[in-house]
């Protein structure tokens, strides 16, 4: 009798890490996202080593390759595929209506504003761009390192130049950042997480992959991270988010 054939997982093009050293999941907040959203729907994947430069489709980071051999871009095009594929895959079908507008404004609010703080202290700040340069092409060939990290930094800071976050003062982006962290620290008030729900939802997954960048990335000038770590409630829910989910990165915290 033939043997079974082994059935394929979906395939994650994520950014690398290295767990016995890193302190964040990922250096991109939309991968880390994708990522615990598997994690937590119970969905195996792979993350297939990728060549130096090689993007998806969209010439972005995350994508996905499912079984079919379909790619998929965009984090938020993957997980709507893979709810749309397996109902039991929606971890959101544990809100009730008025808790997922809430969730769905959440979530605008983290993707279309305070991802763009990040994106100004990790790529245009002068004195943390080593250090990103460092996390994300540290392992591209020294031949290509320099062209290909110019120009990925010149693409986001042209993009946050015309998203607007770029133009504005640091005293504005990080007035911005801290309504935010306020706002989100009055909403999650004492519960374990932002609904108390028996399974983290959508929204829960992408504060942690935004609340994770800002507390533990390794920035020299980041008064946002300094200022999220006295919201005591923020800190213990991302805590315990990555305790639960990716142990090797939250012990590396306390190394």
């Amino acid at each position: 009798m033939a043997a079974k054939e082994e059935t394929k997982k979906l395939q994650l093009g994520v950014f690398a890490n290295d767990e016995e050293h890193d302190t964040v999941q990922n250096g991109s907040s939309f991968c880390t996202k994708l990522e615990l959203y598997c994690l937590v729907a119970g969905i195996p994947f792979e993350k297939p080593i990728l060549k130096a430069g090689e993007m998806g489709p969209r010439g972005k980071m995350p994508f996905a390759i499912f079984p079919s051999g379909e790619i998929v871009p965009d984090s938020a095009k993957i997980i709507e595929k893979l709810q749309g594929d397996d109902t039991s895959n929606n971890i959101d079908a544990q809100l009730t209506p008025d808790q997922l507008v809430i969730s769905r404004l959440l979530i605008t609010t983290l993707e279309e504003s305070l991802y763009f703080v990040l994106v100004y202290f990790a790529w245009q700040d002068e004195a943390n761009w080593p250090k990103t340069k460092a996390s994300f092409f540290g392992g591209v060939p020294w031949f290509l390192r320099g062209t290909i990290s110019r120009g990925a930094r010149k693409s986001l800071v042209k993009a946050l130049h015309g998203q607007g976050m770029g133009r504005r003062p640091e005293e504005e982006i990080v007035s911005i950042a801290k309504q935010i962290i306020d706002d989100t620290s009055f909403l999650l008030g004492e519960r374990k997480n932002l609904f108390n729900t028996e399974k983290l939802t959508l929204a829960d997954i992408v504060l942690y992959s935004m609340l994770e960048q800002f507390a533990y990335k390794d920035l020299p000038n980041n008064p946002v991270g300094e200022y999220l770590k006295t919201k005591a409630n923020l800190m213990a829910f991302t805590d315990a988010v990555s305790s639960e989910y990716f142990p090797k990165i939250h012990a590396n915290r306390n190394k």
